[in-house]
């Protein structure tokens, strides 16, 4: 299971999108949730594609291990995490032949959260304001070269003629929930009262690959020249590939806060009951 930032997903999209399409019909999302002393939440939901889901699974040690064996790989993926405290619950499941990958982490300060992979990181920039009002900013980078339009093989761009089918029901979000009403938001697709997300669909992918192979063959016919059809695309992806960065009002979350306050110790509570932090350690280290 790899959960795919927006940086690292354009990359795969320049050179062929193996990795995503193996998933097909992927559903994945990340809400982060943050009060005005920068604690809070983040809830991550992952429901793999059947075909996907059946190379995990095949991997069990036996058939009668397929959930053990589903639910331990997801400790794999929490153990990628820092700055989470207590992760609780957690399921990891195998439903109508499809995995699903659920949990809900707490933390203390999201300044401190971090994802951390072998070429990307996600990070987070909290900055309060005198006004009661806040700033958030969803690092999501990654380490490799940004791709070129013309770094595309012919092979590979025949690779995804053939492979725009698969990214039906593909749908990944990431949503920020701050504590008042939204009032800017950079790299958003979409926002509404306190919440703002970036939302990408197999619809989206399919409009990104063809215009990817209409720059392509354009370049090829002499129609534009390579640097003004890479500053095109990227201008009309950019969305797709900048940091999500809300600015939001001053708000009144002081019921909701105290809620959050007790939820936390309980999610304390029980991870402590689960061994949960000894399962993500050994998963860290297998």
């Amino acid at each position: 299971m790899k959960i795919l930032s927006r940086t690292r997903l354009l990359a795969l999209l320049a050179v062929g999108c193996s990795l995503l399409c193996m998933a097909g019909c992927l559903e994945e999302k990340e809400t982060v949730t943050v009060y005005p002393s920068g604690a809070g939440t983040i809830h991550v939901y992952q429901k793999l594609g059947e075909q996907l889901s059946g190379m995990i699974t095949g991997f069990a040690p036996s058939p009668d291990k397929k959930a053990e064996f589903v639910e331990s790989q997801f400790y794999k993926e929490l153990a990628k995490w820092q700055g989470v405290t207590a992760w609780s619950p957690v399921r990891g499941v195998i439903e109508n032949g499809r995995v699903v990958y659920e949990a809900t982490g707490y933390f203390d300060n999201i300044a401190e959260v971090k994802k951390t992979e072998a070429d990307s990181l996600q990070s987070f920039v909290w900055t309060p304001s005198p006004d009661g009002g806040s700033k958030l900013v969803w690092n999501g980078g990654q380490t490799q070269k940004e791709q070129r339009l013309e770094d595309v093989t012919d092979e590979q761009q025949q690779q995804v003629d053939q492979i725009i089918e698969m990214f039906k029901g593909l749908r990944i979000e990431r949503v920020a929930v701050l504590p008042g009403a939204v009032q800017t938001c950079s790299g958003c697709t979409e926002h509404k009262d306190r919440v703002a997300s970036f939302i990408i669909t197999g619809d989206d992918v399919t409009k990104l690959l063809q215009m990817q192979k209409d720059y392509r063959t354009r370049i090829t016919a002499k129609q534009i020249t390579s640097e003004k059809a890479n500053a095109e695309f990227n201008e009309k992806t950019k969305v797709f590939k900048s940091d999500l960065q809300v600015t939001a009002a001053p708000g009144t979350v002081t019921g909701e806060f105290a809620q959050f306050k007790k939820d936390y110790e309980k999610a304390k509570t029980d991870s402590t009951a689960a061994g949960t932090a000894n399962k993500i350690h050994q998963a860290a280290g297998q």
